[in-house]
C-alpha cells in the first residue's frame, strides 16, 4: 500500500475555497498530463511493434467531470480495438521487434510510485495560476 503526507493541507483547501466550483479546472489538467506521459512511456517501451498500427492508436481523452469525480481515459485500438485487446492480454505471444504483453498495464504501475507527489506539485501550480 502507498502512503503520502501532504503538507499544507489548510492552504490548499483554503485555495479551493477561493476557486469555488472551478476547483476541476485546477485538477483535469493534471490528470490529462499524468495520463499522456503514461501514454508516451507505454508508446515508446511496451507496445508491440511491427507495422506501427496498433502504437498509433493510442489516445488521451479530455478530463470529464462526473459529479465529483474526474476521469481521463487512455487506452488503444479505435479500429484496432480488438487486436489491441488480444495484443494486451496474451502472454503466450511473441513480439520479435518490440514490447509484449500488458503494454498499459505495466507503465500504468510504473507510473503508481510518485504520482501523488507529481499530481500535487501540477495542481498546486494549477491552483496559483487560477486564483490570481
Amino acid at each position: 500500500m502507498s502512503e503520502f503526507t501532504l503538507e499544507g493541507l489548510q492552504e490548499l483547501l483554503a485555495n479551493f475555497e477561493r476557486l469555488g466550483g472551478n476547483s476541476a479546472e485546477a485538477i483535469a489538467p493534471s490528470l490529462k498530463e499524468e495520463a499522456e506521459a503514461i501514454m508516451t512511456d507505454s508508446k515508446q517501451n511496451y507496445v508491440p511493434v511491427d507495422q506501427g498500427i496498433l502504437q498509433s492508436s493510442g489516445y488521451v481523452n479530455d478530463p470529464e467531470t462526473h459529479g465529483d469525480s474526474i476521469e481521463v481515459e487512455l487506452g488503444f485500438g479505435g479500429a484496432a480495438k480488438d487486436y489491441a485487446i488480444v495484443q494486451h492480454e496474451r502472454l503466450d505471444f511473441n513480439h520479435p521487434h518490440q514490447g509484449g504483453a500488458k503494454y498499459l498495464e505495466r507503465p500504468m504501475m510504473a507510473a503508481e510510485r510518485g504520482m501523488p507527489e507529481r499530481l500535487g506539485q501540477r495542481i498546486w501550480a494549477e491552483i496559483g495560476r487560477l486564483i490570481r
